[in-house]
């Protein structure tokens, strides 16, 4: 095993451990629209995440800093490549951050509606356009002889890397209503945990429909397992 192998390894160990746990918290900013009823459930909703989400945002900073030191190459050429998508996933984080701060300081309702509105919007971009860029790479895209990625709209913007994004926002989204079931009780716990059943098959649906997808569009699947 040479050494770019181990660092390809370990950042996708960062990436990984980056996304299960800011999976919850982007999963607790969605169900910010589909499980409270009021600001205040929504106030306790977001404060369940407080002392994580910034930390956990720590890990794709570690990823992205050990990409640039160990493979130069692999990283200029994903994010040259991709940079309108992780532009996206760029704001959604930030909207998340200044939302996050300024839904504590609004004095009118109005004002922490659009802050709650914000956090909703900014939990649910990094995960879709993330799983874009993954399904994007696992589908292949044009490259030059110098390593250099040119995808057209249509390899990023396809069924397959839709359905992905919807799958995995959902999984997110599943993933921070059992957070929420273990941080809060009450009828807000109760809530969460109907919500799941609903959503359980629903996104067991969905994985199946993106496996197929995957089987179908690209040759991950042959490549490792024969044709």
């Amino acid at each position: 095993m040479t050494l770019s192998t181990l660092w390809f390894i370990l950042i996708g160990l960062l990436f990984s451990i980056f996304l299960f746990l800011e999976g919850f918290d982007f999963g607790v900013g969605m169900s910010t629209r589909f499980l409270a009823k009021d600001d205040q459930e929504r106030t306790a909703i977001m404060s369940t995440i407080g002392p994580h989400w910034d930390g956990n945002e720590t890990w794709l900073v570690t990823a992205g800093g050990a990409m640039f030191a160990s493979l130069p190459l692999w990283y200029a050429s994903l994010f040259s490549g991709y940079y309108i998508l992780f532009l996206l996933v760029l704001v959604g984080l930030i909207l998340r951050g200044v939302s996050f701060e300024f839904h504590k300081h609004a004095e009118t309702k109005a004002g922490k509606n659009m802050w709650m509105w914000t956090f909703f919007i900014g939990s649910i971009m990094p995960p879709f356009f993330l799983c874009m860029i993954l399904l994007s790479m696992v589908q292949g895209i044009p490259m030059d002889a110098q390593g250099n990625a040119f995808p057209t709209f249509f390899n990023v913007v396809n069924l397959l890397s839709i359905v992905g994004g919807v799958a995995g926002t959902l999984l997110s989204l599943v993933h921070g209503l059992n957070f929420i079931r273990l941080r809060i009780e009450g009828p807000l716990r109760d809530r969460a945990r109907k919500l799941n059943q609903i959503l359980y098959p629903i996104l067991f649906l969905g994985e199946v429909v993106f496996a197929v997808l995957v089987f179908l569009q690209t040759d991950f699947f042959t490549k490792r397992f024969g044709s």
